[in-house]
């Protein structure tokens, strides 16, 4: 085998094995996170060429290729059948001096659609998790004006 047949090949078998590699990295680190960071950071030593090689990823183009597997183009038809808008609050801007974030969920890699920033970050802060959304909603509505019982004292 060639080396890019040899490339191809671990690229077929990473897409192909995502979700159990990205399971399995998460418990190694999990397990023993500065073992992780201390190898990454000697890993980063020995390979200069590699880690400035590997900033080129962080266009949003290459970025949407590596990271979900889409092209531009797609995502541009994905946010256009959205309405261009954040699929949560509707805002026409993405509230970010970035852009707007494609939120997936984070077991599947599925996407779910374009949010702006301030609703992703909501949603990371829940831990993507439903219930504590519904839970936060209704705290939110028992606590509104007309519900609230107690008053501060007026200041003197």
């Amino acid at each position: 085998m060639t080396n890019e047949e040899v490339k191809a090949a671990k690229r077929a078998y990473y897409h192909a094995h995502k979700v159990e590699i990205r399971q399995k990295r998460k418990l190694r680190y999990k397990a023993n996170p500065s073992q992780q960071i201390e190898a990454t950071r000697l890993w980063r030593a020995k390979n200069p060429e590699k880690v400035k090689s590997y900033g080129v990823r962080t266009s949003r183009r290459a970025r949407l290729k590596y990271n979900y597997g889409l092209t531009m183009a797609e995502w541009n038809v994905m946010f256009d059948a959205q309405g261009c808008v954040c699929a949560i609050c509707h805002c026409t801007t993405p509230r970010s001096v970035y852009a707007w974030h494609t939120d997936h969920d984070h077991d599947t890699g599925r996407i779910r659609g374009i949010l702006c920033a301030h609703c992703n970050t909501g949603l990371g802060r829940f831990e993507d998790n439903p219930d504590r959304l519904i839970a936060a909603a209704a705290y939110l509505r028992s606590t509104s004006d007309e519900a609230w019982k107690w008053k501060p004292k007026a200041q003197a």
